[in-house]
């Protein structure tokens, strides 16, 4: 068990991929494209496949070291426990989640699937949403 301290968490940082993990990202993605008879992406596509490729990467770097299974942590005086750590597979986004348990008021427990955006302003000191949830617009 981690006891989580605000003060002591990595920063958020989204780092590029070099230019080998662009280029074998990129191919396997037109592989997967053309596969299904679709075309191969443009210059624009790819540039914003790789800043959210950079995106996912960071989102997870930061959970697993920030948040490990087992973390705990306060909300409003509320003592939350990480009990696990994956991938959203939703119909749109598949970003990375932790699924929270928390005490339900009632003796029990009560679980929720938070996305990084929401832990982080859960745990992060004056963090504030953006337009882009919690993450640098694109540029």
């Amino acid at each position: 068990m981690k006891i989580v301290d605000p003060a002591s968490l990595v920063p958020y940082e989204v780092v590029p991929l070099t230019s080998e993990e662009a280029d074998e990202a990129v191919r396997l993605r037109d592989n997967g494209r053309r596969s299904v008879g679709q075309l191969s992406m443009t210059a624009e596509q790819q540039e914003k496949f790789l800043y959210y490729q950079a995106i996912d990467r960071a989102d997870e770097a930061w959970l697993r070291t920030n948040l490990p299974v087992g973390a705990v942590f306060d909300v409003l005086g509320v003592t939350h426990m990480v009990v696990a750590i994956g991938r959203e597979r939703a119909a749109f986004g598949h970003g990375w989640q932790a699924r929270v348990a928390r005490p339900d008021g009632k003796g029990g427990l009560e679980h929720e699937d938070i996305k990084v955006g929401g832990l982080r302003a859960r745990v992060e000191p004056a963090f504030a949403y953006g337009g882009t949830v919690g993450r640098p617009a694109a540029s």
